[in-house]
């Protein structure tokens, strides 16, 4: 999926990200990329599946933390960009809802997502 969005084929990448994100049974990585990818479309909900992206590599995140205070590992770095990215992500979706859905279009297509 990320690889699609990567390689510009939006439209397979949007179409199998939403499909992985109708199947609850998957990680939660998964459907964080999934809506982080679904974030950067033109699909009428594309600010709410930007807000999502956040709040699950939040949560993510958090869980990390909470894991490395109690001793664990520290908190991956790759897991920090992805939060990182997915706010950057829905701050372009909420300046781009105030634009009237033009900023995607000429902004986001050429910025490449991290591989999840």
């Amino acid at each position: 999926m990320c690889r699609l969005y990567n390689q510009k084929e939006y439209t397979k990448a949007f179409e199998l990200a939403l499909e992985l994100y109708r199947r609850p049974e998957l990680p939660r990585t998964i459907r964080a990329a999934c809506c982080s990818i679904l974030g950067t479309s033109d699909n009428e909900n594309y600010l709410t599946f930007a807000k999502e992206a956040v709040d699950i590599w939040e949560e993510i995140h958090r869980a990390a933390e909470r894991a490395h205070r109690a001793g664990g590992e520290d908190v991956p770095e790759s897991l920090t960009r992805k939060l990182v990215e997915a706010r950057g992500l829905l701050r372009t979706a909420q300046a781009d809802e105030k634009d009237d859905g033009k900023l995607i279009a000429l902004i986001l297509y050429g910025t490449p997502l991290t591989n999840f």
